[in-house]
């Protein structure tokens, strides 16, 4: 919650801390490439969720990349460090909803696969760090 400058008892705003962070600007940028997924990627990583940027028309991961690196005039030479710490934390969000899912708390049959896409990126970051780059 964001207070008013003039009066701390009175709220501006209310921000999801989810989606509202002051900090590393490469960490957004590489939260929204872990749902991003090329047409040449492997299978495994694009049935994780499923997503339009597979389509015609839409840039490849390394064109997005570029793109920010030019307009913000940012160094992203470490962008495979922060896409493997985006990539842990879709797995943390996607095991949850796994889990959920095997408790009973929800009843939505397409969390029943949630625990293998958890598998598939884990091996897709794993192999990520072993190149060491994009």
């Amino acid at each position: 919650m964001l207070l008013s400058y003039e009066d701390l008892t009175k709220p501006t705003a209310v921000l999801d801390w989810e989606m509202a962070t002051i900090g590393d600007p490469l960490v957004d940028l590489a939260i929204t490439l872990s749902y991003w997924v090329n047409r040449d990627d492997p299978e495994d990583l694009q049935n994780v969720l499923p997503t339009v940027t597979v389509f015609p028309g839409f840039i490849r991961r390394e064109q997005f990349i570029d793109l920010y690196a030019q307009k913000s005039g940012r160094d992203i030479s470490s962008m495979h460090f922060y896409l493997i710490f985006a990539y842990f934390r879709l797995v943390v969000i996607i095991q949850q909803i796994y889990a959920r899912w095997k408790r009973g708390q929800t009843q939505d049959e397409r969390f029943a696969s949630f625990g293998s896409r958890v598998r598939n990126i884990i091996i897709h970051a794993a192999e990520l760090a072993e190149r060491g780059h994009l």
